[in-house]
C-alpha cells in the first residue's frame, strides 16, 4: 500500500513520466485511450508550477507519434504475418482493415493526418496499412507529427483547465448535470426535427 502511495505521489510530481509509460503500454495493444492519457497528463500538470506542463505536453505529442510509427514499422518488418496473431486480429478486424484500406487508397499519406479526427478505432489499422503500402517513412513521420501536435493538445488542455473544477466534486457534479440536461434537450429537438423533415419528404413523394 505504501508503495502504491509512493507511485501515486511520484507520478503526480512527474506526469511526463506517467505519460511515456502509458503510451509505452499502448505499443503492446493495451486498451488505454490516448485521450485519457493526455487528459490525465494535463490534469496533473495543472497542479504543479515550474513549467511542468511543457515537458508533459511534449511527451504526450511524442507518445502519440511513436505509437503511430510503431504500427507503421511493424507492417514494414513483418507485413501480413503480423495480422495472423489471434490477439492482433481482435484489434485489427477485417471491417477496420477495409475501412483503413479505403482511407489510404483515397487519401494516401494524408489518411494518417485525417484519421486523427475520425472516431471508431481505425487509427492503428490505417497506420499499419500505410506500412504495407509504398508510403515513405519521411512522409508518414511528417503527417503523423502534424496530426499528433494538433489533436494531442485538445485532450491535454481540457484536463489542464478542468483541474480546478475537478478538485471540487460538487461543482463537477453540477456541471455534468447541466451539460447532460442541455445535451438531452438538444437531442430531443433534433429528433423532433428529424421526424418533421421525414414527414415533409414523405408528403412530397406522395
Amino acid at each position: 500500500m505504501e508503495y502504491l502511495n509512493f507511485l501515486g505521489t511520484y507520478f503526480a510530481a512527474y506526469p511526463y513520466i506517467l505519460m511515456l509509460l502509458a503510451f509505452f503500454l499502448l505499443l503492446f495493444l493495451f486498451p488505454i485511450p490516448e485521450e485519457l492519457i493526455l487528459f490525465t497528463g494535463g490534469l496533473l500538470s495543472a497542479g504543479h508550477g515550474q513549467m511542468v506542463w511543457l515537458p508533459t505536453l511534449i511527451c504526450g505529442i511524442f507518445g502519440v507519434f511513436y505509437t503511430d510509427y510503431w504500427f507503421f514499422i511493424l507492417a514494414k518488418l513483418f507485413g501480413q504475418n503480423f495480422l495472423k496473431n489471434r490477439i492482433v486480429r481482435k484489434f485489427f478486424s477485417e471491417k477496420k482493415q477495409e475501412e483503413a484500406l479505403h482511407l489510404v487508397f483515397k487519401y494516401g499519406v494524408w489518411a494518417v493526418f485525417i484519421v486523427r479526427f475520425i472516431p471508431g478505432g481505425i487509427r492503428n489499422p490505417v497506420f499499419f496499412i500505410c506500412g504495407l503500402s509504398k508510403i515513405k517513412s519521411r512522409n508518414f513521420i511528417i503527417a503523423s507529427l502534424s496530426g499528433a501536435t494538433i489533436v494531442a493538445q485538445f485532450s491535454f488542455w481540457l484536463g489542464y483547465f478542468l483541474h480546478d473544477t475537478i478538485q471540487s466534486p460538487e461543482i463537477l457534479f453540477d456541471n455534468i448535470k447541466q451539460n447532460f440536461q442541455l445535451g438531452l434537450g438538444i437531442i430531443v429537438l433534433l429528433f423532433l426535427l428529424f421526424l418533421l423533415v421525414k414527414k415533409i419528404f414523405q408528403k412530397l413523394r406522395e
